[in-house]
């Protein structure tokens, strides 16, 4: 029997604000997706539709489901700081 996931439930200011960011133009990609799976989970979906809808992880959609409950809004625009491909090391690599 598949796991139901828990529900999420959003404030219509919450509910906003998130859309704000997935139309917003200059919305780091990764928010803008972070926010489409909460809109998308507050609206009823599973994780497994929502990951088939969005083209990811169904445990990526259950780890910001669980993160938006435990840290709210803030927690979805956290951005952790990642590597730097120097312009030197995409020469080497791309074309592959």
């Amino acid at each position: 029997m598949p796991k139901i996931a828990s529900a999420v439930v959003l404030s219509e200011t919450d509910r906003n604000q998130l859309e704000s960011w997935v139309r917003a133009q200059f919305t780091p990609q990764q928010v803008a997706l972070r926010s489409r799976i909460l809109l998308l989970a507050a609206d009823g979906k599973q994780d497994l539709e929502i990951a088939g809808e969005l083209n990811v992880n169904r445990h990526y959609s259950a780890l910001w489901r669980k993160r938006f409950q435990t840290q709210g809004l803030d927690g979805v625009w956290e951005i952790q700081p990642g590597r730097v491909v120097s312009p030197r090391t995409m020469r080497t690599r791309w074309p592959p």
